[in-house]
């Protein structure tokens, strides 16, 4: 099987709210993915050019296509709610997404 990559791109409108919404990834957003099937999460603040603002990237790796489609069918929906509350329905965060196969992992 093919493992999955899912990203979410967070654009965080002040910077005030970083710490915030980073302690809301760690503090139980990101080990519900891996709770509904996800085999790892990986929270990085990018470096962005002054005019991007403040960019979270938040990947998660799924065994499969299959096991994304079932978070995807069942848990997202609840944690997507939240997030929305939290952070889309207030103007700090926005978000996209991106899935995607990976071809090859080379490790140390």
């Amino acid at each position: 099987m093919t493992k999955v990559r899912y990203t979410v791109i967070c654009s965080i409108a002040q910077a005030e709210t970083l710490p915030e919404f980073l302690a809301w990834l760690k503090g139980g957003h990101a080990q519900a993915l891996i709770d509904a099937g996800a085999l790892s999460a990986e929270v990085s603040v990018l470096e962005t050019e002054a005019n991007e603002g403040i960019v979270v990237d938040a990947a998660y790796v799924f065994p499969s296509r299959e096991s994304l489609q079932a978070y995807f069918d069942g848990p997202a929906a609840e944690l997507r709610v939240d997030g929305k509350t939290r952070w889309i329905d207030t103007g700090k965060v926005s978000f996209s997404r991106k899935i995607g196969a990976i071809d090859f992992e080379l490790q140390t």
